[in-house]
């Protein structure tokens, strides 16, 4: 199905809205987990297993839901995402016993898996190729917009109007979502012809195609992981930077991210999406690099400009280019596709969070930047040469059926 005019405008943005709050819910919970982690009487390990509870339900529903969605349709899971995500931001209102907290963490988790792999998959399948990049890009202004107001709304409610009111306005906005779905969302189903002729997925072709663009979206989330999670500390410790000046270096690179996302995702539809997203790779392993040397506090904020810029190139191209690939040998599973690319994409971020910090505390903030850099840049060597070795072999293949065609004639 193709969307146009106003109706795909509109769509577009409910898909962005819900984005946002999901990101907007996920970012309240910062500044109010210290109050939450006194009154259920947690220490430092429960808060980190508290936190875990969300991947953990995140992983494990992430393939389910894609199943789901193309079995089922994207309607119907994409509003029962935005129900969830009311229903955890509610009981994160009320939880004050470790057991109400570990609930509600894995709710809130269950509704991002929901969330997002039905509202990337509805974009797959409403937009056609020549469009993907740029919905998804106008998509990520809400993912971007929700990471950096979540926390400081989350703050400014704690202090000003208490512990709940973070969370009624998560609830309210979610339910919000919940009421805009129902009305926006057109009553996709599953083709269910195309289903009965196309015979089993294809792995093995369906597997090289997508290896580059999934090992793409692994090194975009290896970085962002330790980028959140080293970067504010040392800003803060080598620059002496106020908390204040280190969420407006962050607001630059949110900036940067949401203008090219916006641009990459114009330039790679039209069958360019390759060299645009081999330039997003290049920038954001690069940036990396040099946001360990010793500099001035206007050259770190360039470097962090460079940093959401390559970011934001990357996730404009990255779903597209996977959706795309996986068109062009009839697997038109848009559940599946989000589904893959979203395990991809929270793997790295899950690996390189940690991974980051453990190298930090052992060897020093530049040892461990300059291999997540080293790291990106791997994967991005490793998917060059999964690409050109699957394009070898289809020329191959391509020659030697026109061969048989020649000589049958």
């Amino acid at each position: 199905m193709t969307k146009t005019g106003a109706n795909a405008r509109l769509l577009v943005g409910v898909v962005g809205f819900v984005f946002f709050v999901d990101m907007l819910a996920l970012g309240i919970v910062v500044p109010v987990l210290p109050s939450l982690a006194r009154s259920a009487g947690l220490d430092f390990l429960g808060v980190g297993l508290l936190f875990a509870c969300y991947g953990l339900a995140y992983f494990i529903l992430t393939p389910v839901v894609g199943w789901l969605v193309d079995s089922r349709g994207s309607r119907p899971v994409f509003l029962a995402g935005a129900i969830l995500l009311t229903l955890s931001t509610v009981f994160f209102c009320y939880a004050s016993s470790p057991a109400g907290l570990v609930t509600s963490r894995m709710l809130q988790g269950a509704g991002a898996a929901v969330t997002w792999v039905s509202g990337q998959a509805t974009l797959i399948e409403m937009f056609p190729e020549s469009q993907r990049g740029r919905v998804v890009g106008t998509a990520n202004i809400g993912t971007a917009l929700g990471v950096l107001l979540g926390p400081a709304a989350g703050g400014l409610l704690l202090e000003t109007l208490g512990r709940r009111a973070p969370f009624l306005l998560g609830a309210v906005l979610a339910g919000a979502a919940v009421v805009v779905l129902a009305a926006v969302l057109p009553r996709s189903t599953p083709d269910r012809r195309s289903t009965a002729n196309r015979g089993p997925f294809p792995v093995r072709e369906a597997s090289g195609r997508a290896a580059p663009w999934l090992l793409a979206g692994l090194a975009a989330g290896l970085a962002l992981g330790a980028v959140e999670a080293t970067l504010p500390i040392d800003g803060v410790a080598r620059l002496h930077v106020s908390g204040v000046t280190t969420g407006l270096m962050f607001a630059l690179t949110t900036a940067a991210f949401i203008v090219a996302s916006q641009v990459a995702g114009r330039m790679s539809d039209g069958g360019r999406r390759v060299p645009v997203l081999a330039a997003g790779w290049v920038t954001l392993g690069v940036a990396l690099a040099f946001s360990c040397v010793p500099s001035t506090l206007v050259v770190q904020a360039i470097v962090l400009i460079f940093l959401g810029s390559g970011l934001g190139v990357m996730n404009a191209t990255v779903m597209p280019a996977l959706a795309d690939a996986m068109d062009a040998v009839g697997a038109q599973r848009p559940g599946t596709t989000a589904a893959a690319y979203n395990l991809c994409f929270s793997a790295g971020t899950m690996t390189g969070a940690p991974l980051a910090g453990w190298l930090a505390d052992m060897q020093s903030f530049r040892v461990a930047t300059a291999l997540i850099a080293m790291s990106t840049l791997a994967c991005g060597l490793l998917a060059t040469l999964a690409y050109a070795t699957f394009a070898r072999r289809e020329s191959k293949l391509r020659k030697a059926a026109n061969t048989r065609r020649g000589l049958l004639h």
